[in-house]
């Protein structure tokens, strides 16, 4: 019965060395697994801390780049209204100018018909003084020839 027993037992003890040596072989090839998820995590905590560090760096660039961009916006929208303003009021000196000169072709066109008129009045003159001169030359021209013919009978 000892021998019986004695047997059982280093069955038992057997099998029971079978299972633990199972158990430390799939706990030999539990932490490996583990140790490979603990080599994923750590290269997965790197890459996020790289997309993190790099999502930041592009988050500082567009933060950059709208208070450039709106600098430049405020920059050119003052210009604008600057340029805006300034040509108005070139537009207001031209229309003036304009105006002035179209006062001043009309106050000479109006000193062109006075003139004109003059004009047309100092010529009908003239035309009544030629006609008054031929005539007069005529009359001198007759004196003189009744002078001539008169000098000539007297002298006779």
């Amino acid at each position: 019965m000892v021998a019986k027993s004695k047997s059982a037992l280093g069955a038992q003890l057997n099998d029971v060395k079978a299972l633990c040596d199972n158990e430390a072989r799939e706990r030999q090839l539990l932490l490996g697994k583990f140790r490979n998820l603990e080599h994923e995590v750590d290269g997965a905590k790197e890459a996020l801390d790289e997309e993190a560090a790099g999502r930041e760096n592009i988050l500082r660039l567009v933060a950059k780049a709208e208070g450039d961009a709106a600098l430049l916006r405020q920059k050119y929208e003052v210009e604008a209204v600057a340029k805006g303003e300034e040509l108005e009021m070139t537009k207001m000196k031209l229309t003036a100018r304009n105006t002035e000169a179209e006062a001043t072709i009309d106050n000479l066109n109006a000193k062109l018909t006075q003139v004109e008129k003059a004009k047309g009045k100092i010529q009908g003159e003239i035309n009544e003084m030629t006609a008054n001169l031929d005539q007069a030359q005529v009359v001198n021209a007759t004196m003189e020839r009744k002078a001539k013919a008169f000098d000539k009978t007297s002298l006779r």
